[in-house]
């Protein structure tokens, strides 16, 4: 077994492991939690259903080709503010993202590049947090093994409030 091959396994386990410790807390709290099966279109969902607030922290945001998934959840975004929700997107100021910022800012979404690195791959809306391991690039929604969950409840407060006090 290779270095590689042990470092994907290794990032593996992490990102299970971390996911099992949300829903059993979930679980815990009674609280919903649902496996994301369909990432784009249930995070789309959640984001089209959102009347007040969206808070998006993703570590890489590609925006490439409009109309496909990953583009299309960015494109949610701006549609979103243009329903007058507040949308806020976290991310890593890298020549990767440049194309997803510039299309947000020009849209009025505010972004947010924090002082620490971020690697966090969460989306937060009025009542529900998709948490795991989904970048919005290509290859996450439609290549790599990536596992996420949605957890729905009086949980997602302190889930962003633990976001945005790190983001300080």
């Amino acid at each position: 077994m290779g270095t590689d091959e042990k470092g994907r396994i290794i990032r593996l386990v992490a990102t299970v492991s971390v996911i099992a410790v949300v829903i059993i807390v979930a679980l815990l709290r009674s609280q919903q939690v649902f496996v994301v099966y369909d990432y784009c279109s249930q995070v789309r969902e959640l984001i089209d259903s959102a009347k007040n607030e969206i808070t998006v922290a993703v570590y890489l945001i590609r925006y490439k080709t409009p109309g496909q998934c990953p583009e299309e959840l960015v494109e949610a975004l701006v549609e979103a503010r243009e329903r007058n929700v507040s949308v806020t997107v976290i991310t890593e100021d890298d020549e990767y993202n440049e194309r997803a910022i510039s299309f947000l800012r020009e849209n009025n979404v505010q972004v947010l590049i924090p002082e620490r690195f971020i690697h966090s791959k969460v989306v937060i809306t009025d009542r529900c947090a998709v948490m795991g391991s989904h970048n919005w690039t290509y290859n996450a929604m439609h290549k790599n093994i990536e596992t996420s969950v949605i957890v729905c409840g009086n949980v997602v407060e302190g889930i962003k409030s633990q976001l945005m006090e790190a983001v300080r």
